[in-house]
């Protein structure tokens, strides 16, 4: 069933990429990333169709030495926060707290996605983003030599650094999972 299941999508997944049309993934949300193969007990992302909610900071209180950019290591930043990070601050521990305990489309199993999640996400279905800023679970040092920094943001399609925006900002918060 599983293995049917894979093959379906991935014949949906390509046939409406062509067409520019999302496809619906087992929680609802839309499909908008493919690996290419299972590995590490996935093989697509999917974005919740609504947010989970928002923010009103972005920096981080406390330190944190993960938060990875790369395309499928958003779980594992939000893992690393909600291990290291304090999350009634109102601010990313928030905002992954409020991931880890999103539930939709009769799954649980949602994060924070990375910088190039969101970025992929947002450029897979444009149509599907308010113009808002949304959060992403990357970390990115002020100075090399600290713990301390901020986290990436994206806003209007542009990925920009957290510290560009003032602090009496919102940020939305849209969980990803992968399958």
């Amino acid at each position: 069933m599983k293995v049917c299941t894979a093959i379906l999508i991935a014949v949906l997944f390509c046939a409406c990429a062509l067409e520019g049309v999302n496809v619906i993934g087992p929680a609802d949300g839309f499909v908008f990333y493919d690996k290419g193969n299972y590995s590490d007990g996935w093989r697509y992302l999917e974005a919740s169709p609504i947010d989970a909610g928002e923010v009103s900071r972005y920096y981080l209180i406390g330190e944190f030495t993960g938060g990875s950019s790369a395309i499928g290591m958003g779980k594992q930043n939000t893992d690393l926060i909600l291990a290291t990070i304090d999350t009634g601050n109102n601010g990313v521990g928030r905002a992954v707290q409020l991931c880890s305990e999103f539930y939709y489309g009769g799954y649980s199993d949602w994060f924070l996605p990375s910088k190039n999640e969101l970025n992929q996400m947002i450029k897979t279905a444009e149509h599907l983003f308010p113009k808002k800023r949304y959060l992403t679970s990357t970390f990115k040092r002020i100075y090399d030599d600290q713990t301390e920094g901020e986290i990436w943001s994206i806003f209007e399609d542009v990925v920009v650094e957290a510290h560009q925006h003032s602090t009496d900002n919102s940020y939305h918060i849209r969980p990803i999972r992968r399958f």
